[in-house]
């Protein structure tokens, strides 16, 4: 009887540390892809003549891979909660989109954060912190 006991207290814990070893993986990899949409080599595809209608075109593609690798919650809710906040205190806190995603990405993962293709991508002029 003790051994069914046990059995049913470790199977859910085992159950759990599985599942948060796959959510940690799954962000981990959410944050590579992220990355990676913004590589400067898929933006030439689509910006080759750097007008209006190439960059919409270029915004929409972004917009839609973006879309397509976020999986989990926990990443969906670093994109809510940017909406939420007014502009005038998202630009109090974070001077650009780039310092914004590294803080949530890295709370999120628990550990330090960096993609360089963001960096890039969201920093018109860039200032080390």
């Amino acid at each position: 009887m003790a051994d069914i006991n046990l059995k049913m207290l470790i199977i859910p814990l085992f159950s759990l540390a599985a599942s948060c070893a796959t959510s940690e993986s799954t962000h981990a990899i959410e944050a590579a892809d992220f990355c990676e949409v913004h590589n400067p080599e898929r933006r030439m595809k689509y910006w080759q003549d750097g007008d209006a209608e190439s960059t919409e075109l270029y915004y929409q593609k972004l917009a839609s891979d973006i879309k397509a690798i976020i999986k989990t919650e926990g990443f969906r809710n670093i994109f809510k909660e940017q909406l939420n906040i007014p502009p005038s205190e998202y630009k109090k806190e974070y001077s650009n989109d780039y310092v914004y995603y590294k803080k949530k990405i890295s709370e999120l993962l628990d550990e330090e954060w960096d993609c360089e293709y963001l960096k890039h991508h969201y920093v018109l002029e860039f200032v080390e912190e």
